[in-house]
């Protein structure tokens, strides 16, 4: 009879023990299951990590071009609006000077400077104006010759 107590203890106690040993077993291939995704998830975020780094890296040198690049169109420019600056002066004096020439020069040959005016005030140059009986800005009779000094 104590036998047939003990049996009926320990076999509910072994179905019990196969039950554990199974969801025991089973837990441990799901802990296999998470441990390799996991790996998988982790070497996934290295590489991840990696690639981002690259791309951080590019981005920096590619910053620094950007900075040279402004940094030399500044300067172009720069050098531009200077020579800009000289060229507008050179011209501005360029045509101070034509004006200047243009007003010297002679109305007609446009050659020699102008050293004779007329009663009427306009100016030519001597060799022109010696062979004129009109004047030739406002076609009034020449009246008087009259010599210009350059002083």
């Amino acid at each position: 009879m104590v036998e047939v107590l003990i049996f009926d203890l320990i076999h509910p106690c072994k179905s019990e023990c196969t039950k554990l040993k199974k969801e025991l077993q089973e837990e441990h291939k799901d802990i296999q299951y998470l441990t390799l995704e996991s790996n998988r998830s982790h070497e996934t975020a290295r590489i991840a990590t990696r690639e981002v780094e690259a791309v951080k890296q590019e981005l920096i040198e590619e910053r620094k071009n950007v900075e040279r690049i402004k940094e030399n169109f500044i300067r172009d420019i720069t050098f531009s609006d200077s020579k800009a600056i000289v060229a507008e002066a050179k011209l501005s004096d360029l045509q101070r000077k034509t004006k200047l020439r243009d007003y010297k020069a002679c109305t007609i040959c446009l050659t020699n400077e102008k050293d004779m005016a007329f009663g009427c005030g306009h100016m030519t140059c001597r060799d022109c104006g010696s062979k004129l009986s009109k004047c030739p800005i406002c076609r009034e009779q020449i009246t008087s010759h009259i010599k210009l000094f350059s002083g």
